[in-house]
């Protein structure tokens, strides 16, 4: 079965022209969700390949926004090129995706979104998703060290900016720094951002996260009493 497919691809901070691996992700077996929403697939991650690294200047985005950028976003990026490939660390991203590759891109895919304005939860996004890869690989060193880096940005949004929070909502949101905080160790924080989560009125409009919510803070609490 051919998973993956070359898609030729204009890169538009540079104008450079590469091919960018894709993946046909209706291909591939759901294997697991775990508490914070990654889903697991065999026969391979798509993770590797949700991140577009134009391998000329490291342009880098989230494959369906990667040729969406103009106007002053773009600008910003263009006049950031120059970090952009400091941090690239000499990488090659004609070569075929492997786990190294996979986390520089989501690297420079955060410092992309720094360059072009995005929000903090975006940012922080990136660096999420590269924890994901690291926990999938069974690293767990690693994937702390990157859902540390989330947190910086996940509470900057919570904290400082307005932002809908897309479909996870404020409800999700809150949901989601628990589960990050519980996972580097922090239950104490993990038990407010729970419980801020389950008091939230939008909660019952979102099925999923309520029951994420609650079975994580009961959980919570057992744990903290055993202790």
């Amino acid at each position: 079965m051919d998973l993956i497919w070359l898609k030729e691809t204009v890169c538009p901070a540079c104008g450079g022209k590469f091919q960018s691996e894709n993946v046909r992700q209706n291909k591939l077996a759901q294997v697991q969700v775990d508490e914070d929403f990654h889903t697991h697939y065999e026969p391979l991650s798509p993770l590797y390949y949700s991140v577009v690294v134009c391998p000329d200047c490291f342009f880098a985005e989230r494959r369906q926004n990667f040729e969406e950028i103009k106007g002053k976003p773009l600008l910003a990026v263009k006049s950031g090129t120059g970090a952009l490939r400091q941090m690239s660390g000499g990488f090659n991203f004609r070569l075929i995706l492997t786990f190294e590759l996979a986390l520089k891109s989501f690297e420079l895919g955060a410092l992309t979104t720094q360059l072009k304005g995005d929000t903090s939860d975006v940012i922080g996004g990136m660096y999420l998703r590269a924890a994901w890869v690291c926990r999938e690989v069974g690293d767990e060193k690693l994937e702390n060290l990157y859902l540390r880096k989330t947190l910086e940005y996940y509470e900057k949004a919570y904290m400082n900016e307005a932002t809908e929070f897309g479909q996870l909502g404020t409800c999700g949101f809150q949901y989601m720094l628990g589960e990050i905080y519980r996972r580097i160790g922090n239950m104490e924080k993990a038990l407010e951002l729970y419980m801020r989560a389950c008091a939230n009125k939008e909660l019952r409009q979102k099925p999923q996260v309520e029951r994420l919510a609650r079975d994580q803070l009961a959980a919570a609490k057992a744990m903290v009493k055993a202790q």
